[in-house]
């Protein structure tokens, strides 16, 4: 009886001491990261080559806000990346980030190269205003029910414009649509800033709802694309302008407490959205002349990686390409056939200071001067044979 009851006592201290409180840091479920990349270069890296840019510009001088669940400044490859950052509504204010996917965004603007990791940003050179609107682990739906508000990402993007950022990249849209939203991005545009929004994957690869302010006038849309160029974006519309990577990329992750550290693979359109922003940072770096909105949007579409002149309402006019929107030469007005891409070969990239786009001049002229060279000694040597009793074999 004795052993029994002996038992008994020690099941219910176990039954309490596992019902008993945990520890505020074990309740904590915020985004972590899973280690360091210290792989190949990413995939997304390698098609971007940003490395062709960086010698023109890093996007120096330029503000990205992004727009979601926060910035985390506490990755080591954004350290003194994020200028300042702000919330809106009934948010976490104890975590910069929790949910992580704000802090994906700014890494593929403006994380810098750390020799620990072979992953960085498209723009290091650019400045992150964090706005933080959300907790949502999804565009469609927040962290309490519902999609995220509308109203609160209209006050985070009034906020960007009050602050002068250069470019506004969503990394959280909504699926609700607002008066005031509408109000906030017209306005962001009238002032000369890109709006820069994705279209959400969607629940299981299946269709995703129209998100805003990605469906609205003037705004970037952006598709997601995995490694083979496939559109994974469940939301599609003659809205979406252009595609960038999403799905299968490496991020910065929040939760790192000072050090590098990054998640693989991820599946998001904050990734993407982060990588079209970064290319409008650059853009707008090295073109200042380029002062509307739409000026940069239409040179971005126009230098877009496509296989067809068409428009396809899965992945817009085609994948982002960093280097030619920033090189290429285009019309000065609109309705003009779009010109093929990555016309300027990447030996222009020695200096930041060369003109990249006379460069493929220079080669073809250099060329056909070789090859008339080559031509003129090949006749006077055939000539010297044939005197020399020389005949070709048959």
């Amino acid at each position: 009886m004795r052993r029994l009851t002996a038992l008994l006592l020690a099941a219910v201290a176990v039954a309490t001491a596992v019902a008993a409180p945990v520890p505020a840091w074990a309740e904590d479920r915020c985004a972590t990261p899973a280690g360091v990349y210290r792989d190949g270069t990413p995939w997304a890296q390698e098609l971007l080559a940003p490395q062709r840019v960086w010698p023109l510009t890093t996007g120096a001088g330029q503000t990205v806000a992004v727009v979601g669940t926060g910035v985390d400044p506490g990755n080591a490859q954004l350290a003194g990346r994020v200028s300042g950052s702000e919330t809106f509504g009934q948010v976490d204010k104890t975590h910069p980030d929790c949910n992580g996917r704000g802090t994906v965004a700014a890494g593929m603007i403006a994380a810098v190269p750390r020799g620990s990791t072979t992953f960085s940003g498209l723009a290091p050179g650019a400045s992150i205003l964090s706005l933080h609107y959300t907790d949502a682990a999804d565009g469609d739906a927040g962290g309490s029910g519902g999609a995220p508000s509308a109203d609160q990402l209209a006050a985070a993007i009034d906020s960007a414009r009050q602050h002068h950022a250069d470019v506004v990249c969503v990394a959280v849209p909504t699926t609700e649509d607002s008066g005031q939203l509408r109000k906030a991005v017209a306005a962001a545009v009238a002032a000369g800033i890109v709006v820069v929004s994705p279209a959400l994957i969607g629940q299981n690869g299946g269709a995703a709802a129209r998100s805003y302010p990605t469906s609205l006038p003037g705004v970037l849309g952006v598709a997601s694309v995995d490694r083979n160029g496939s559109a994974v974006s469940g939301e599609t519309g003659d809205y979406l302008d252009v595609s960038a990577p999403g799905a299968d990329v490496v991020g910065t992750a929040a939760g790192a407490g000072g050090h590098v550290g990054h998640n693989w693979p991820v599946n998001d359109p904050a990734a993407a959205a982060g990588y079209a922003a970064a290319t409008v940072a650059l853009v707008r770096a090295y073109r200042p002349e380029l002062t509307t909105a739409a000026a940069v949007v239409d040179r971005i579409e126009a230098t877009a990686d496509r296989g067809t002149q068409s428009h396809d309402p899965r992945v817009g006019h085609g994948l982002i390409d960093p280097y030619a929107a920033v090189t290429a030469e285009l019309p000065t007005h609109r309705g003009t056939p779009r010109p093929k891409t990555r016309t300027v070969q990447a030996a222009a990239v020695t200096t930041p200071h060369l003109d990249p786009h006379r460069t493929p001049v220079v080669v073809i002229g250099l060329g056909a001067v070789a090859g008339a060279i080559v031509a003129t000694l090949l006749v006077a040597a055939t000539r010297r044979a044939r005197a020399n009793g020389f005949r070709p074999r048959r």
